[in-house]
């Protein structure tokens, strides 16, 4: 699996920026104010997998119809590339007042992302664990005396 193509993407839905330099391995985007800066060991141990499940009425005959930040093709290409979980779906043929019938899709899906807790973050919003290593994702981390 390769998030490859939403490597551009950065916002994190209001709780932070998102960052895909170990999305690949992880499963899911890192989402903070800064990237972790943290050894491979406490990465792995301080960082949670979370979920934003969202959901929405779309209007097929409406292809920008915007539900949950997202649009129903972004959600389906996220969803056919491993990277979104739909928790459940309806269609609906909705004829609006003598028009032409339209297909309408409610659907519930589930966006991962993995987040350090706020206490692991120092009065500068940078992810940091309790010391320093030579072997860190991303740049050596803030050592505080």
């Amino acid at each position: 699996m390769s998030f490859n193509k939403y490597h551009g993407e950065t916002s994190g839905n209001g709780r932070g920026n998102v960052f895909w330099s170990r999305a690949n391995e992880d499963g899911a985007p890192f989402r903070g104010p800064a990237s972790p800066m943290l050894k491979q060991e406490e990465f792995e141990e301080l960082v949670e997998r979370v979920y934003d499940t969202k959901s929405g009425t779309f209007d097929m005959s409406q292809p920008d119809m915007i539900c949950g930040n997202r649009t129903f093709a972004a959600i389906i290409d996220r969803v056919g590339n491993n990277l979104f979980r739909v928790l459940d779906y309806q269609t609906r043929w909705h004829e609006p007042g003598g028009g032409t019938p339209v297909m309408h899709v409610f659907i519930i899906w589930s966006e991962p992302y993995q987040e350090l807790p706020t206490k692991h973050y120092s009065q500068g919003g940078i992810p940091h664990g309790n010391h320093g290593s030579s072997h860190s994702v991303g740049p050596p981390p803030i050592i505080r005396g």
